[in-house]
């Protein structure tokens, strides 16, 4: 594998630095009783989507895992799809999330 089929490495430090904040935040919502549902969607997404990506990705021929994902949602494939659910779901979750903190609903 050639340096260029991958992301940076700084990339995939961040990626894992927000799933394990995801995963530790959503269930610290769970412990206080907040959000519980939407909890537990979201750390459901945290982990199948990640897993989904990467077993994706090893498929790809060329270009890094960005891009395979680019050309997956162009071609409407069901896992680009469930993986853009995901990666917005948990965008959602973590701007209600902090509304909420912000609000002082938490």
């Amino acid at each position: 594998m050639y340096a260029m089929d991958t992301l940076p490495t700084w990339v995939w430090v961040m990626y894992f630095a927000y799933i394990i904040a995801s995963m530790v935040v959503s269930f610290h919502a769970i412990r206080k009783k907040r959000l519980i549902v939407l909890s537990v969607l979201h750390i459901g997404f945290t982990i199948t989507t990640p897993i989904i990506g990467f077993v994706h990705a090893i498929e790809r021929i060329e270009g890094n895992e960005l891009n395979h994902l680019i050309r997956g949602l162009e071609n409407f494939e069901l896992w680009s799809v469930y993986v853009l659910v995901g990666y917005v779901y948990s965008f959602v979750w973590w701007i209600l999330y902090l509304f909420k903190k912000k609000n002082g609903n938490f």
